[in-house]
């Protein structure tokens, strides 16, 4: 099972259920295999049906490319609204900081950003730059 931090803004707007508050961040984190790909996947897909741009950067991982799959194999899947997810793979926690901060370099801002693995760009120790 995975859980859900939002900040306190966040949390106080949005109550006690599960919605996306213009401006507010929310990390999502669990062990592996709890399910937070596919998690991220069909909020992405829920926002971008609502109209919302989607800007979801990749881990260039097996897991990530499973629950796209299942994503695009659905057979309720809209593809008017898959167009409106931009779809980036990263590697590495410098990749990361490169795309994030080109984000204005898009055709159009996106509505919301999800960075997949995000803890896992990050090794523990020392991070050169």
């Amino acid at each position: 099972m995975f859980s859900l931090s939002r900040s306190a803004e966040c949390a106080s707007a949005a109550g006690s259920t599960l919605q996306w508050v213009s401006g507010c961040f929310a990390l999502l984190h669990g062990p592996p295999k709890s399910g937070r790909t596919s998690f991220a996947f069909q909020t992405a897909y829920d926002i971008a049906r609502k109209g919302t741009s989607v800007y979801a950067l990749l881990r260039d991982a097996p897991e990530s490319a499973r629950a796209l799959q299942f994503l695009l194999r659905a057979p309720q899947v809209d593809h008017a609204v898959l167009r409106r997810i931009q779809i980036k793979t990263v590697g590495s926690h410098t990749e990361l900081r490169f795309a994030l901060a080109n984000l204005h370099l898009l055709q159009q801002l996106p509505g919301m950003i999800i960075v997949d693995g995000f803890e896992s760009y990050f090794p523990k120790g020392p991070i050169s730059y």
